[in-house]
């Protein structure tokens, strides 16, 4: 992150930049260092195409139609040719180095199971190519919307800047700091209510069931939609408004625990929600604490809902040093 901030001191202020390339690439190195214990250029490169190219590359569906309902911003048209990963797999697989027993990567323990034949080195693939894609995608959307929303929410931007001048005093934020930084967690929180990276989650039901009087027959596909369940007038109280004060301990006391669930629930939630939140709220911090970021004129903020929710012609953002 510090990288990031300095290449942005040598543009000029008010410069617009592509803002989902530079969280892409930031996302991507975190995911490979943290996971994999790589982040040489060479392989960040390789990773950052791939995925771009296999986002881009999906094939929307009828989520788009409820996406539109709900929103009102247009929705996105299908896209074909879904390239693979595999390069990208193999050169980080084919570059690692084994970690020490006692602090081992991710990538070190699937190498061990499939040495110990608990996996096939098909399966371990497979894990990369997942990690690499949820590990930095639904990261990179949520700090995109972040932005945004602030910065059609001065009020609500100068909360946040207030915590961050008192708390972190212009230093970088350190995982110390998290705890501390409450409205900023706020921020990431009501964003992934607005616009859940996850828009939809996929059961299968392993037996007869009934949810709300419907009845489940056993083999169902049962699509869960955070998208849907985090703007529910039952759930919520005005449900579109901006609020991140919705997520304040005293708020949160009264919510159902499921009308919110960004990153799922029950024995599946997300093995890398605490990871996640983490990320963000540091990225979040170390940036907003130099500068400001608002769209550039002209700027089509569309929702596609492909692997995650995104918007459908990026963001280029107006870069202002506070």
């Amino acid at each position: 992150m510090e990288d990031l901030i300095t290449s942005w001191k040598n543009l000029d202020d008010g410069a617009s930049i592509d803002l989902v390339a530079a969280l892409r690439r930031l996302t991507i190195t975190v995911i490979c260092r943290t996971m994999f214990s790589t982040a040489a250029p060479d392989v960040v490169e390789l990773v950052q195409e791939s995925v771009s190219g296999y986002v881009r590359s999906m094939r929307p569906g009828l989520i788009d139609l409820a996406a539109q309902w709900i929103t009102g911003l247009p929705a996105s048209r299908p896209r074909k040719n879904v390239p693979t990963l595999e390069t990208a797999v193999e050169r980080i697989i084919a570059s690692h180095q084994p970690t020490l027993p006692n602090d081992a990567d991710l990538l070190s323990l699937l190498l061990v199971a499939v040495e110990n034949r608990v996996m096939s080195m098909a399966e371990a693939r497979d894990h990369v190519a997942h990690m690499l894609i949820a590990g930095h995608e639904t990261t990179e959307q949520t700090l995109l919307w972040a932005w945004y929303l602030l910065s059609l929410h001065p009020s609500e931007e100068s909360i946040l800047h207030a915590e961050l001048d008192k708390v972190l005093a212009g230093r970088p934020p350190g995982i110390e700091d998290v705890p501390k930084l409450s409205y900023t967690r706020m921020v990431i929180e009501e964003t992934m209510r607005l616009f859940p990276p996850v828009h939809t989650l996929l059961r299968r039901a392993l037996a007869d069931d009934e949810v709300c009087g419907h009845r489940v027959r056993k083999g169902s596909q049962v699509f869960i939609m955070p998208l849907v369940i985090h703007r529910h007038r039952r759930l919520w109280d005005d449900p579109d408004r901006y609020d991140p004060q919705r997520f304040s301990s005293e708020q949160a006391k009264s919510r159902h625990p499921f009308a919110y669930i960004p990153f799922g629930g029950g024995p599946r939630i997300c093995l890398g929600a605490n990871l996640a939140m983490v990320e963000a709220i540091l990225v979040l911090a170390g940036i907003s604490q130099h500068y400001r970021l608002h769209p550039t004129p002209g700027q089509p903020i569309e929702l596609l809902t492909s692997v995650t929710t995104r918007p459908r012609y990026g963001m280029r953002m107006i870069l202002r040093c506070r």
